[in-house]
């Protein structure tokens, strides 16, 4: 692949820490991180979900965060003011559905979600709460199809498919995904045919196929600024089990990222920006590296597993940082 780097830069690379950043330093906002509104596929895996919370708890200090009881287990309870919502019960409700029957903490006028859902935007709407991110804008972004439409020959080869009358061959070279994802818990190998049949019975959706291609694995982490403005902080190598399955990842500076590649990313943001438009927040790219080039997955326009790690990174000057939370 060729490609020409554009004569008007829109990003800049800089180890960002969780200081930095102006929406984590508000006092009269409640934060939150919890996933389980885009793991509808997750059938019975939400013992991790508490990495997540904690994954927050350990980023701010002395802010409002809403968590469910199992973030007690942080190591630092006591640095931030934590609102607890008891999880009696089945664990697969989400901290949203729990919060839709509790009263607003007092002193608050946000709420904060790292993830976006119907049951956080009720809540703040019941309470008059300001809220970041709304689900409708959330399907707007992360529609993958409109991705790689945007994208054209910086992603792998792809096409539309209908689960219920495609001809699955296990020995095709391909994903099968679901156009607006739910990481690994979405897609689907071809040599895993029970899997790749499997969306059509269970949950129907707009799903594509995309032509496997080698390399490493890799996510890069961003903000963007409410000014349209790009800024790299975050670089990892991701751990993939099962072929699709995220299970950590090895996270290194971004100080130390080669030329090449921070000018490719520059024009991936200057083909996507039009469908960002009007995002202020993090989001990361998953890239396939190979041979000094890549190929762009997906840009999940959220925070993903590794935006904290990046920035707790960062705050500590490490050389890398290592982390494996499933299974």
């Amino acid at each position: 692949m060729h490609f020409t780097v554009p004569s008007k830069a829109i990003l800049s690379v800089k180890p960002l820490q969780t200081s930095d950043i102006p929406f984590l330093q508000q006092t009269d906002c409640l934060y939150s991180f919890d996933p389980r509104p885009l793991l509808d596929t997750c059938i019975g895996k939400h013992r991790y979900i508490v990495s997540f919370e904690n994954s927050l708890c350990r980023s701010l200090s002395d802010k409002p965060i809403a968590v469910n009881q199992y973030a007690l287990r942080h190591t630092e309870p006591e640095r931030n003011r934590l609102w607890i919502l008891p999880m009696d019960g089945d664990p697969r409700p989400s901290l949203y559905q729990r919060m839709l029957q509790q009263s607003c903490p007092t002193g608050i006028q946000s709420l904060w979600v790292a993830v976006p859902s119907r049951d956080a935007e009720r809540w703040a709407d019941a309470h008059s709460l300001r809220i970041n991110y709304r689900f409708d804008d959330y399907l707007r972004y992360n529609d993958k199809i409109a991705q790689k439409e945007a994208l054209g020959d910086l992603s792998p080869t792809w096409e539309r498919i209908d689960p219920k009358t495609y001809a699955f061959d296990s020995r095709e070279a391909c994903y099968f995904k679901r156009a607006h994802g739910a990481g690994g818990y979405a897609t689907f190998h071809a040599s895993d045919l029970d899997g790749a049949q499997w969306p059509s019975r269970k949950h129907p959706a707009t799903w594509y196929k995309e032509t496997a291609v080698e390399g490493t694995p890799v996510s890069v982490q961003l903000l963007r600024d409410a000014m349209g403005r790009y800024c790299l902080f975050g670089y990892s190598e991701m751990k993939i089990i099962q072929k699709k399955q995220y299970a950590g990842a090895l996270l290194k500076p971004v100080t130390g990222l080669p030329g090449w590649m921070i000018d490719k990313i520059r024009i991936v943001l200057k083909q996507l920006d039009g469908l960002l438009c009007g995002y202020h927040g993090f989001f990361g790219l998953d890239l396939m590296v190979e041979n000094a080039d890549f190929w762009v997955l997906e840009a999940n326009v959220r925070v993903t597993m590794a935006t904290f790690a990046a920035l707790e990174l960062n705050e500590r000057q490490l050389d890398a940082l290592e982390f494996y939370r499933y299974p």
